[in-house]
């Protein structure tokens, strides 16, 4: 690990860089072994190109290279986010632009466009499927995450393009949304179901009250100090 004993450094002090600060969050995080994972955009800027020691380098390296390890690493993350979920973890992140690769190892993928669900389900075809029955086909040799994001997204060349790429985005809303409260209200719920529910609730631990306002000053103050 080229980072190995150095300083994590912040606003005034020099240290790592911004993409091993990223990896070295997830990799605390992860020593908890918490259940539940939450990673926001957990490839984006992953990439240590940047380190100082590196710099000598760059006029040798040409655009895709510098772009394929951004890749690499970008993989090697979702490969270990990908088996903590295999280990028993749920895993939830949010993804700015996945190559074909990091898309694929998802198990299910959320769609939002302004706030509003366009697609909610398995990953990987099934969503191609689902838009192909509104007449919208992935091309072949395309990446299935960048025509989805094209797919949900307005196109800002022309006011014609505008409108009907709203308009395109408010029918896949509105047919989900009908798809949606048909899956809901077309699933029966019994008594047993309810009863179930009732007791796994009262087994569930009553969690600890949350600390005053003085000891929350005292924490972020304390960690203000230390960082």
């Amino acid at each position: 690990v080229s980072c190995a004993d150095t300083n994590v450094g912040d606003a005034k002090v020099r240290g790592i860089s911004g993409g091993e600060k990223k990896r070295l969050s997830l990799a605390c995080e992860l020593l908890a072994s918490p259940s539940v994972i939450f990673a926001d955009e957990p490839t984006t800027g992953t990439h240590n190109a940047n380190r100082e020691k590196k710099k000598q380098w760059f006029h040798f390296l040409t655009v895709n290279e510098q772009n394929e390890g951004k890749y690499i690493w970008a993989e090697k993350v979702m490969e270990t986010l990908r088996q903590l979920a295999l280990d028993g973890h749920t895993v939830i992140c949010s993804i700015h632009q996945p190559r074909g690769s990091v898309y694929s190892k998802f198990d299910d993928i959320i769609l939002l466009t302004d706030r509003s669900l366009v697609y909610a389900g398995p990953a990987r075809d099934e969503p191609l499927a689902y838009f192909s029955k509104f007449g919208y086909h992935c091309p072949d040799h395309v990446n299935p995450a960048e025509f989805l994001a094209d797919l949900i997204s307005i196109d800002y060349s022309s006011s014609d393009s505008v409108y009907s790429s709203q308009k395109r985005i408010n029918g896949l809303v509105e047919s989900f949304s009908q798809r949606l409260s048909t899956i809901i209200y077309a699933t029966p719920i019994t008594l047993d179901d309810l009863s179930k529910s009732r007791k796994r609730i009262s087994k569930r631990t009553v969690a600890k009250r949350k600390g005053g306002w003085w000891k929350q000053l005292w924490l972020l103050l304390r960690r203000a100090w230390m960082q």
